[in-house]
């Protein structure tokens, strides 16, 4: 399970500016689909972010800084994980080798 970080949120908000698109809840909402976290801290969140001056002057590194610097954000991403998915195989294997479904781990 990957926990939602400064680095990963600060990438989401970076792209965003970058192309020129406010970061509103709803826009946040877009990005954070795959990631469990309610609306209302969306909403914080989106504010919080919004709070950040000069935010479409700065980098990616500068954004992940000011969010580690909040402890607002701090909080509410301590809890947001993302989505797990379980990938269903169906396979036929007929003959001589290996027939994984997914990551084969080899241990020496």
């Amino acid at each position: 399970m990957e926990y939602l970080t400064e680095t990963v949120l600060s990438g989401m908000v970076y792209d965003l500016v970058k192309n020129g698109i406010q970061v509103s809840t709803l826009t946040l909402k877009d990005k954070l689909k795959r990631w469990f976290i309610n609306d209302s801290d969306i909403e914080i969140l989106a504010k919080q972010i919004n709070e950040i001056s000069m935010l479409e002057d700065l980098s990616e590194a500068a954004i992940c800084r000011k969010l580690q610097q909040n402890p607002t954000v701090q909080s509410l991403i301590v809890n947001v994980h993302q989505e797990q998915t379980v990938k269903n195989i169906k396979q036929k294997h007929k003959g001589s080798g290996d027939n994984v479904g997914g990551d084969k781990v080899i241990n020496y």
